[in-house]
């Protein structure tokens, strides 16, 4: 299954993202990726089964210039539409407020996070999603999310210090599938059985496949 994969910026390198999602190849995953979206020819997403953003709207190396255009975020939002897959990784979550568009597709927001500390990972056991997934606790980044669709299904709870988050949930859009997962700055996350489950378990669902 092809998977074309926006990564990179000034906070989460490329190459921590494929240190997360490498052990996941042998299941039938085809990881391409991309850190120049210049090189996107966004006429041929649909050769891909799924988009993964795990790109905060940045640059790699300009906080201040934001890479979604709304031609792009369109281009989004048409490839789910039409059948495809978005799974939204950790800082892909991140500075979209203002992409109306993208935000949409997604069902939320992101609004901000303290500083790394001790997080709970606790996954809803009746979801799909969450099956064979147990909770646990590592030191991460909380993000706070705002979730804007009423219809969309929460499949992991963050706990900590700060309070609870919705970390993971998953909606629909025309004949695709959308899947947000926001954990993930520190790679003990990345690297952890439960969570490398989840993640497999998203990567299915997104590209319309049942988990396992």
């Amino acid at each position: 299954m092809s998977v074309l994969v926006f990564a990179g910026d000034p906070w989460h390198p490329v190459e921590s993202l494929q240190e997360g999602l490498v052990g996941l190849q042998p299941f039938g995953f085809d990881f391409s990726w991309t850190e120049n979206v210049d090189d996107v020819d966004t006429a041929h997403l649909g050769e891909h089964a799924i988009i993964v953003l795990a790109k905060a709207n940045f640059t790699p190396t300009d906080t201040d210039a934001p890479w979604m255009s709304q031609s792009m975020q369109q281009s989004f939002t048409d490839f789910v539409r039409e059948g495809g897959g978005l799974l939204v990784l950790h800082s892909g979550a991140a500075g979209y407020a203002d992409a109306s568009t993208l935000r949409r597709l997604m069902g939320g927001v992101f609004c901000g996070h303290p500083e790394p500390c001790p997080v709970r990972f606790q996954p809803v056991a009746s979801h799909p999603i969450a099956r064979k997934c147990e909770a646990f606790e590592s030191v991460d980044e909380q993000y706070a999310m705002k979730l804007e669709d009423d219809g969309a299904e929460i499949f992991l709870v963050t706990e900590s210090e700060h309070g609870s988050q919705p970390a993971g949930w998953l909606r629909h859009e025309g004949e695709g599938r959308v899947c947000i997962l926001t954990p993930g700055h520190n790679a003990d996350v990345w690297s952890h059985p439960s969570y490398q489950k989840l993640l497999l378990n998203a990567l299915r669902w997104s590209g319309g496949g049942a988990v396992a």
